[in-house]
């Protein structure tokens, strides 16, 4: 009993962090992690997120790299399902939280799919500036735009050392984070990289 209310403390005190970053479940070949919105995410610890914004939270270990522990037990001893949720006894647990409102209701600025091509080269070009140089001298690099639905744009780098990166980027925001593709395992590692897309649209 004493483990449990010790969990619940602590939990409370990580809903306050919670209420202040509202954001999005990201999925890739490796798994699912909370992204935050603002260039960070959970990483060995547990954090309270209301995923479907009807104002109650469920409670989430994240490991060390950021990714959801599902169907296991936490590192401190406590059972997760298969959504990844703390469960006691066989049952959710869960906290009231505030909803949120939707942070795009009251603009209408979205990136298009050239206007994130345009910002990626820049960006490129201001990261690792020595590519302009490479590509004059087709040098193998390259990078395409994979993927593009309402909300997220996909671009997929690869550098002319082969090693390849897919950069998610959030239409409204401009958010962008930075995965790694291993190729031969076929699984992408989240990358502390992290940048705002709109800041290079010029």
């Amino acid at each position: 009993m004493k483990k449990h209310l010790l969990i619940a403390t602590l939990a409370i005190s990580v809903l306050a962090s919670f209420a202040a970053n509202a954001g999005t479940w990201k999925k890739n070949n490796t798994g699912w992690w909370y992204d935050y919105g603002n260039g960070t995410y959970p990483a060995s610890t547990w954090d309270w997120i209301d995923g479907n914004n009807d104002g109650v939270a469920e409670c989430y270990y994240f490991n060390k790299k950021g990714y959801l522990l599902v169907d296991t037990v936490s590192p401190d001893g406590y059972e997760v399902n298969s959504d990844g949720a703390w469960v006691d006894n066989g049952k959710v647990q869960t906290k009231n939280v505030a909803q949120k409102t939707n942070t795009y209701s009251n603009t209408t600025r979205r990136l298009t799919d050239e206007q994130a091509e345009k910002a990626f080269l820049n960006y490129l070009y201001e990261y690792m500036p020595q590519l302009k140089e490479e590509y004059y001298q087709d040098t193998t690099w390259y990078w395409d735009l994979v993927k593009s639905d309402e909300n997220e744009i996909l671009i997929k780098f690869r550098s002319y050392t082969a090693a390849q990166s897919y950069y998610y980027i959030d239409r409204y925001s401009g958010y962008t984070y930075v995965t790694r593709l291993d190729v031969v395992e076929g699984t992408e590692t989240l990358t502390d990289r992290s940048f705002n897309l709109w800041d290079y649209l010029y």
